[in-house]
């Protein structure tokens, strides 16, 4: 996994969080995961990463929308990966930006958000600090691409 990667000292190069509005996540298949926090730890967060979308007719809450807008306005890197481009658009932060996100959702997405400029091309694409990604194998570019803003090419390549 890219973020739970170390770097030269063997330290982590992040601190990566689960943070959702209910304690337990339950995934696809069944598996259910544990959050570490609640939308509080979005106030402070410098990344914040929204994973594939499940439904797209289900809008972010009001709490996850508002926290999403607030970590945008005082500059937060905010990623959507894969269908997770779907919160953001439903938030209103990718309004007349171009955007990426799996190319089977196309028709959906350029229906419920025509003021997103989708661009099925790009594997991710980075407006200022808003970044969204394509399929799901595309989304390991995206965070790739993370790591070399923040960490510089010798450490991304190493992974």
């Amino acid at each position: 996994m890219v973020f739970s990667a170390t770097g030269l000292a063997n330290e982590p190069l992040f601190d990566l969080k689960i943070v959702a509005e209910q304690p337990e996540i339950s995934l696809s298949g069944g598996s259910v995961v544990q959050a570490d926090s609640d939308l509080r730890l979005l106030e402070t967060a410098d990344i914040i990463i929204v994973p594939a979308w499940n439904d797209f007719d289900e809008k972010p809450t009001a709490a996850l929308q508002t926290a999403l807008q607030q970590a945008n306005a005082r500059g937060a890197m905010l990623v959507g990966l894969c269908l997770g481009t779907y919160a953001l658009a439903y938030s209103g932060l990718l309004d007349g930006k171009r955007a990426a996100t799996h190319w089977m959702s196309e028709a959906d997405f350029h229906q419920r958000f025509p003021q997103v400029r989708l661009d099925l091309n790009a594997l991710y694409v980075q407006q200022g600090n808003l970044m969204t990604s394509a399929g799901t194998a595309a989304g390991l570019d995206c965070c790739l691409a993370i790591v070399r803003e923040i960490y510089g090419v010798k450490t991304s390549q190493g992974y």
